[in-house]
């Protein structure tokens, strides 16, 4: 563990509890310290019901870099990056003190997108996850339009790429988090490769 990054972090972001929390005695109480600077818990719960419909903000960055460059890169088709470019409405700058690039994204129909998210959650390639899909769709007795199919999929899951990256931005910009944990995992089990990557922190508690 490099402590020196933990220590570096602390006083350029928090520069000022930092300076109070080296110059406290041996053996102080450090739960009386942090309660006074964290008095109280929020719940954090990002996830996203059954009904209406949702419109969420999302970084240039994240858009343009992660999901434009990186998972519409290489040898992604004009026609899949602009369908994808589509799906994402930039901000325009309104000439504010601090305005910052973003995009929105709409969710319009909340039951549909984590309905198509399941079979890739188990593990299931985008057209696996489309055909069980369609399937399911086929034997319930729905043959309209509606049905989700393997272009669907991928435009939710990088969807939901950006929104879970939106999210983790946010976290770690709030002021009142001093330090994260990475906890990094890659392996290919049963010929499925993955990386799976965990973040942890805490927030106003």
């Amino acid at each position: 563990m490099r402590l020196d990054l933990f220590q570096k972090h602390h006083r350029d972001q928090h520069p000022a509890a930092y300076e109070e929390f080296t110059k406290l005695p041996p053996g102080a109480d450090l739960d009386e310290f942090f309660s006074k600077l964290l008095n109280h818990v929020v719940p954090v719960n990002f996830s996203i019901d059954s009904s209406g419909s949702y419109t969420i903000s999302i970084s240039a960055k994240i858009v343009e870099v992660i999901v434009m460059d990186l998972l519409c890169g290489g040898n992604t088709a004009e026609s899949t990056r602009a369908r994808v470019k589509n799906i994402f409405t930039p901000v325009a700058d309104n000439g504010s003190e601090g305005f910052t690039p973003s995009y929105t994204v709409t969710i319009g129909d909340p039951a549909a997108f984590k309905t198509s998210l399941i079979g890739v959650n188990a593990g299931l390639s985008f057209r696996a996850a489309a055909d069980v899909m369609s399937q399911i769709s086929a034997q319930a007795g729905r043959h309209d339009d509606s049905a989700i199919n393997s272009i669907m999929i991928t435009d939710n899951v990088r969807i939901s790429v950006a929104v879970s990256m939106e999210v983790i931005r946010s976290l770690l910009a709030d002021p009142s988090v001093w330090a994260f944990s990475l906890a990094f995992d890659s392996s290919t089990h049963y010929g499925h490769s993955y990386f799976d990557v965990r973040i942890r922190l805490q927030v106003d508690g």
